[in-house]
């Protein structure tokens, strides 16, 4: 699993704004093996517990006025940390997915390509 955190980590994009936990990405990453292994670390915990962190459950939600208009747009700022785990999850929940549905999510739902 260090191997698959590793990639997720370098594929967090960098200079994006912090969740909750105000954690930079950038800090993350200049700790170097530490990070990895300490995220790998409570990877394998939250996977055999079954249970997501509270605190990286939790999203700043910030609205954003769209240009020209009066209108509004709105991102969630979570947890970097949380977005690891999500790219680590993403491409095992598409293959699950697609030996139940048949389906290559792929092909039909390309924003949905994991890894």
């Amino acid at each position: 699993m260090k191997r698959e955190v590793r990639k997720a980590l370098r594929g967090v994009t960098a200079n994006k704004a912090s969740g909750i936990d105000e954690l930079p990405v950038e800090i993350i990453k200049a700790a170097g093996e530490a990070a990895i292994t300490a995220l790998t670390s409570i990877c394998q915990q939250i996977w055999k517990s079954n249970l997501w962190p509270k605190e990286w459950r939790q999203s700043l939600f910030l609205p954003l006025p769209k240009k020209l208009c009066s209108n509004y747009r709105t991102i969630a700022l979570n947890p970097h940390a949380s977005k690891i785990l999500t790219y680590l999850l993403t491409p095992w929940c598409r293959v699950l997915l697609e030996k139940l549905t048949g389906l290559q999510l792929v092909k039909r739902f390309p924003a949905f390509h994991g890894t």
